[in-house]
């Protein structure tokens, strides 16, 4: 049985702590490595803009050229949005689990296998066009979660 003051925390605040985790998890190693080589190509076609590639769609790299343009080129720059995206998901996962009507341990159980799954450790952690996809349909899931109606107990 959940403490009364548990109760009282709001539903944002177990994938906020999740998020900001995750965060700092990627933030100690985020450039403890050199440049993976789908980057060196990324950044090449950052400076070659075209309204479509054979083998990527333009608006990761279009992002990757305005963070270059604003910022520079460092290798934190190139990889700070991937990590920023990895604890959106998780937020966005959270929402979707309370949504569903999942309680803190269903939030925190979610949350957690979402930030320390093997595929978004590693593919989070360098700039890639699939964390771009992967927001993309996390946040369509929870723009059609938010359209359905609430789950009842009555069913």
């Amino acid at each position: 049985m959940a403490s009364p003051r548990a109760d009282k925390l709001p539903g944002t605040v177990v994938p906020s702590l999740i998020a900001l985790a995750v965060l700092l998890l990627h933030l100690t190693c985020l450039t403890q490595y050199g440049v993976f080589r789908d980057e060196f190509y990324y950044l090449d076609c950052s400076r070659h803009l075209a309204w479509g590639y054979v083998d990527h769609p333009p608006f990761s790299i279009a992002v990757l050229a305005a963070l270059r343009g604003i910022f520079g080129q460092s290798l934190a720059v190139v990889r700070l949005p991937v990590v920023l995206i990895h604890g959106a998901i998780v937020l966005l996962v959270g929402d979707l689990v309370q949504r569903r009507g999942g309680g803190r341990f269903a939030q925190a159980l979610a949350c957690l296998a979402t930030s320390l799954a093997p595929v978004y450790l590693s593919g989070m952690h360098y700039y890639s066009m699939n964390a771009f996809d992967v927001l993309l349909w996390t946040a369509a899931a929870s723009l059609l979660v938010r359209l359905l109606p609430s789950p009842t107990l009555s069913g």
